[in-house]
């Protein structure tokens, strides 16, 4: 069974979008960057802020949405497009690359359990969504070269 892959020039469009988006989750999160625009009323299954919200309108800014989209968006577009020279030998390198990545990604949510608390290991579940998908395509990458070097 063949997965029906994206286009190559996908790949570039993805990394575009998880770049923007990155830049964009820097000045959210670091510079606490949050334009006014972007405060708007939102439909939420549950929101715990001040206080508990379940299925209810409530007002939110989605600048932190917004890059995390972007993020994930882009890694999803780089994932699923085809290799420029796709050949048969790289779909067991995807398997091998997700495998490792989601072995690794678990080691490491493993080790925040044991060393993070509070507000802190929410970050890191933040974290851990976006290094799932960037964790598969270095392995792949790693794989890849390893593949073409032996040659």
């Amino acid at each position: 069974m063949r997965f029906p892959f994206l286009p190559f020039y996908f790949r570039f469009a993805g990394y575009l979008s998880f770049g923007t988006g990155a830049i964009w989750a820097y000045f959210v999160l670091v510079q606490n960057y949050k334009p006014d625009f972007l405060n708007v009323n939102i439909f939420a299954i549950h929101s715990s802020y001040l206080d508990t919200r379940v299925m209810q309108m409530t007002r939110t800014n989605l600048a932190d949405e917004i890059a995390c989209l972007l993020m994930l968006v882009g890694l999803l577009m780089v994932i699923s497009a085809k290799e420029k020279f796709e050949e048969d030998g790289n779909m067991i390198l995807r398997y091998k690359s997700f495998v490792y990545a989601m072995m690794t990604n678990t080691f490491l949510l493993m080790l925040s359990v044991v060393f993070f608390f509070g507000l802190s290991f929410l970050e890191v579940l933040m974290i851990t969504m976006i290094s799932q998908p960037l964790l598969y395509i270095i392995f792949f990458e790693i794989f890849k070269y390893k593949k073409s070097y032996i040659r």
